[in-house]
Order: C-alpha cells, then structure tokens, then sequence
C-alpha cells in the first residue's frame, strides 16, 4: 500500500512540472502543423489561414468541436437523435384524477360539490402519466394517489360522457395502459368509483334503487343523474341528438343552477334560476298557434337552446303575418298556457281531464318527444309561466318518491278492455275461477303472470298487472320525461319540497273570485272633482257589476277569460307577475271595447259607454274575440 501510493506522488510530480508540460505542448504543435490534409483544400472551398495557436489548428481540422449539440449535424444519425430527444419528452402527460366515495355513483362532479371533493382530498390536478406505462403501473400510480383512502378497498376505472360515467369500452386485446389512457381520456378527467363503500362514507338510497352520489356533502345539491345506457329500455334512445341536447352551454347552465345556494322554497328556486337568466342571448319562438307545440320542440332541439337564454315570443297568423306580439312577458305567458294545454291533449297522455298518466308512443320514444316535453315544462316555470297542473297522483309520485314506493290505483288504467280483464280477476270467487281467469287472460301473460298457486295471491296478481300497465309498460317514457325534467337540476331539487312541486304538477281547484280581480287590478283614476273622475267613477261600478255577473255566469265569459285577456295567463303564475296589473280608462269617443296591453298588464276600460247592459255586452265581445293578441 505503501509503495503504490509513493509511485502515485511520483507520476504527480512529472506530470505537473513545467519543464514536462512545455515539452508535452511543443509536441502536440510540432505534430499538428505536419498532419497532411486528406481532401485537398481545393474540393473543401476553405481559404487558406494562418494558424495562432494549437486550438485555432484543432478547430480547423475538427469544425463540430465546441458547437451547440445538434444544431449543426447534418447526418442522418443527428437528426434520429434529435427526434428521439423530441418523442421522449412526449411520453410524459398529466391528467386530473377523481375519486367518488360511492360505489353506484353514476354523475360527474360539478361547482360546488367538484370544489369540496378537492377539499377533502378526493380530487387531485395535474397528475403525472406515461405512455409507455403499462395498465398494471397505471393502476398502481392511480392507487398510490389515494392510498389512505382506498387502503384494501379495489376500484375501477371511469369515463365522463356528458355528465354521467361509464366504463370504457376496450376491445379484448387491448388494455387500460398509458397510451389508452392519453387517448381516451384527452381533456377529461379519470374517475374513480370504489366498488365497495369507503370508511366512513354514506349511501341514500332512494325510491328507484339508485344510490346519489352525496360525497359527505350534506349541504352540496344532487347532480342531474341520467339513466345509464346500459339499462335495456333506454338503448335505444340515449345516443339520439346527443351533441343538441349536452351542448357546452347546456353544461354552463348546469353549473350555474347546481351553485345557486340552497333555498327555503320553490318560489326562491324559481326565482333563482329567473336571476340567472342570460338578457344578451335571444331565445326566439315563431308560435303557429294550430301547431304550437311542434313550434316549441323546434326551438328546445336547436343546438344554441339553453333554458336560461332571454325568450323572445312572436304569433304568426295563419297568413304568415306577424302579429306584433313581440316578447315582453306577455306573449309568453300566453304562449306557455297555449302550449300546456297542448301537451295535456297530446299522444304522450291519458286520462281523465285533469289527472293524466304517461301513454306509451313509440315514435315519441325515437324522437325523444318525452324528454323535451320535461324540458318544455321546466322552461315555463323558469320563464315565468305556469305549471302543468294536470299530472295524476301516480304520476307525480313516480317522479318525486319513486318507482317502488308508487301504488297505482285501477282508475289509472285508461284502456278499458285491459281495465276489464282485471276487473274480471278481482270478482273471481275460487282458486278455480282465478286461475281461468288468468290462462284466459293475454294481458296478464304480457306481464309476465301465468300460474297461480293459491286463491290468496289474487291481489298480488291485480297489484302486480296495474302497477306493469301504469308504470313499468311506460319506463322509457318515463326516464325520458324525468330527464327532461331535471334540467338545471330542477326536479331533484323541486322533491325536496313536495307540496309546493305538487301544487304546480297536479290539479288543485283554486277557483277565481270577483272579489280577488277587484283587488288584482289597481284602478288609474283623475283628480277627485274632475269631469272625468266623475266618468270613471261610473265605469268602475260597471267594472265591479260586470265581475260579479261573470263569476254567476250571467256573461258569456268567465273570470279566467279575463285574467288571460289582460297577463296572457289563465291563472296567476308561481312567480307572480313582474308589474302590477293597473285598470286605466279610454276617454276617446272612438273605443267601444276593452284593450289589454299583456306586457305592461294594463286593462283599458271604454268610457263611451252610460248604460251597464251595452257596456257588458261590448266587454263579452272584446274579450271573447281579443284572446289572440288582436289588441295586443
């Protein structure tokens, strides 16, 4: 050890002394300048120079030395390098990662429960992948990110596809490695849904055996669910229209109702959602009143709709003319009145006048007729219009306590000869009479009921058929039309409070008095003592009279006539109206008949008339022939 490191002190010694070095260069020199050029300098096109030192002479011979890496290389193999440099770099992406806490949850999060999922550590940004990685280190990355909450719990891989989640759909010789999932995945975000509950994570369940997706957030509103694809009855439908209906604006709605904060009741809802209507987008309804609802369902498929866009409302008639009636609040009270009782009327329903339940179409179901119905219905609310007010009990409790929890009744059923067929299993006396009663019957096997055991399953039987017909014979038109209804989030939000929902879903007689059109109409009058105060003093007696006889039908119009004539709107809507409805007075010798401005809700009285018989009479006409917007 000794001898090596005295040989190591000696070789530095000779190395590092001057007279070594100074020989070492002189070398180096001598050799360099006698190096004979193999190409001649002719060939080379270099100009002949003078050396100043050795490193001038190495540059000379040597051009690459001291450039910049590859900016210079000119073969082939530097430009290989040079991509190979570029698609290395590639190979690394980042992605953002969600993990839900519930095993059926079926909906992205959005707004205020996205923000609270990051709070709470189950939402991570901008995480790194690889492509060249395989599926196995892209579980264990997607693991490792959330090891302290999944621990032994498994999980799988998500997809958002326009607000709900999926699995991916892999062919069986491919797999979920870096590359699929750059690809797949692009400028959406990886969910991840535990397949058994976390600790410490909750479930509702409600009524329809679908778990929501609550994240521990009690204080955070439902995400719009939409039926997985997946379901047999929906299949067909769910791909239709897609890019129309999910729309990046549709989504920006979506976000805005979900954020609105939570209210005491519907009335604070709708007047929400009213606050956040866009005034700088113009949402244009051409109302052919003979096919109004076809005009509406044209507008709810275009791919610029969006129910929070500012509704314009103009009636053609049938010349094609407009009438003048353009939107500014009036018309389109008249139009969403026009357009519910139409939908009351149409194929989607049945039932009695009042009470309607779902009727099955299948070309409803292609076009999707049932979804945008839902959607209609909620664009009346928002904009101020009425409710429907004619859904049946069953109905309504479909969609706000569920399927399961629904016990339709036998006066749901509007076919009469299925109605029979049941009524004929409810009067049988014997197991004997039961179970020819139900070989006999078609509809029953249609329901899937063929054999009976005992004479006590007769009111299962019966229960069972009603519920088949009302409810699980229309499933498709009823997700359909609970999607459409839950636009902007309205209907899971709208169960919260039943009785204010059922008030405008059902019917409920609430007849117009005089008393109250007295009361709703402020009268505009002149200065006390003047000739025309006096004028309009005898005119609102008549006024008063003239309410009276229309509440004892002693007129050829009723109070509801009148209350359109003037708002456009047979009833006063959820919200109200946006002015206070005023009674002003036509001092000109030319008026013979009412006129009614809808938008400034202003109901303007003829003073011509001395005698209350030929005031009447002229009210009768100007109001029964004025409910088209003639004097609008």
């Amino acid at each position: 050890m000794t001898d090596a490191r005295n040989l190591r002190g000696i070789i530095n010694e000779i190395v590092t002394s001057a007279p070594f070095c100074q020989q070492l260069q002189n070398s180096l020199q001598s050799a360099l300048q006698n190096v004979t050029p193999l190409t001649p300098r002719a060939q080379l096109n270099v100009q002949p120079q003078v050396s100043s030192s050795a490193i001038d002479e190495v540059r000379r011979l040597f051009p690459s030395v001291h450039r910049t890496p590859y900016t210079n290389l000119q073969t082939p193999e530097g430009r290989r390098k040079s991509k190979s440099r570029k698609s290395d770099s590639g190979v690394a992406f980042k992605k953002e990662v969600i993990l839900l806490d519930n095993p059926m949850a079926k909906a992205t999060l959005t707004g205020l429960c996205k923000s609270q999922a990051y709070e709470k550590g189950f939402g991570f940004s901008a995480v790194n992948f690889k492509k060249n990685w395989t599926e196995v280190e892209v579980y264990h990355c997607l693991q490792d990110l959330f090891k302290d909450k999944l621990k032994e719990v498994k999980f799988e891989v998500l997809i958002p596809m326009s607000r709900c989640l999926v699995k991916p759909n892999l062919a069986t010789d491919c797999s979920l490695d870096g590359t699929a999932v750059c690809e797949m995945f692009k400028q959406k975000a990886i969910y991840l849904r535990p397949l058994s509950m976390l600790e410490g994570a909750e479930v509702e369940q409600d009524n329809d055996g679908v778990g929501d997706e609550l994240f521990e957030f009690r204080d955070c509103p439902e995400v719009e669910i939409i039926e997985d694809a997946n379901k047999d009855n929906s299949v067909e439908f769910l791909s239709l229209d897609t890019s129309d209906i999910f729309s990046d604006q549709f989504e920006e709605d979506t976000i805005k109702a979900i954020n609105i904060s939570k209210c005491e009741s519907l009335k604070d809802i709708l007047t929400e959602f009213k606050n956040n209507i866009d005034s700088e987008h113009l949402l244009t309804f051409n109302i052919y009143r003979e096919e109004i609802l076809d005009c509406c369902l044209r507008v709810v498929r275009r791919k610029s709709f969006s129910p929070l866009h500012r509704i314009s409302v103009i009636f053609t008639d049938i010349a094609d003319c407009s009438e003048g009636a353009v939107d500014q609040g009036g018309p389109s009270r008249e139009m969403f009145r026009l357009l519910l009782n139409e939908i009351k009327n149409c194929k989607m329903f049945e039932g009695y006048e009042n009470s309607k339940n779902l009727r099955l179409c299948n070309e409803c179901l292609k076009t999707r007729d049932y979804f945008d119905i839902g959607r209609l219905i909620v664009l009346s609310l928002i904009h101020g219009g009425p409710g429907p007010q004619f859904f049946s009990k069953t109905l309504f409790s479909m969609l706000t306590q569920g399927i399961d929890a629904t016990e339709p009744t036998l006066d749901d059923i509007n076919d009469r000869g299925i109605k029979t067929e049941i009524e004929h299993i409810q009067n049988t006396n014997n197991l004997e009479e039961l179970r020819q009663g139900v070989l006999n019957s078609s509809f029953l096997h249609l329901a899937g009921i063929f054999h009976v055991k005992s004479f006590e399953e007769k009111n299962s039987i019966i229960k069972d058929a009603v519920k088949f017909y009302v409810i699980h014979r229309v499933r498709a038109a009823y997700d359909q039309l609970k999607d459409g209804l839950n636009i902007l989030n309205f209907l899971n939000r709208g169960k919260e409070m039943p009785s204010d929902l059922k008030k405008l879903f059902c019917f409920e007689e609430v007849p117009l008095t005089a008393e109250f059109l007295k009361t709703f109409f402020v009268p505009v009058l002149n200065e006390v003592g003047s000739n025309k105060r006096a004028i309009e003093n005898r005119l609102l007696a008549f006024w008063r009279d003239y309410l009276i006889d229309c509440e004892d039908n002693e007129t050829t119009v009723c109070l509801k006539q009148i209350l359109a004539f003037v708002t456009g709107a047979d009833a006063v809507p959820p919200l109200g109206f946006e002015c206070t409805p005023t009674l002003e007075f036509l001092h000109d010798d030319r008026s013979r008949y009412p006129k009614a401005n809808t938008c400034a809700l202003i109901l303007s009285l003829p003073v011509i008339h001395t005698v209350y018989e030929q005031f009447k009479i002229h009210m009768d006409y100007g109001i029964g022939n004025g409910m088209v917007f003639a004097f609008a």
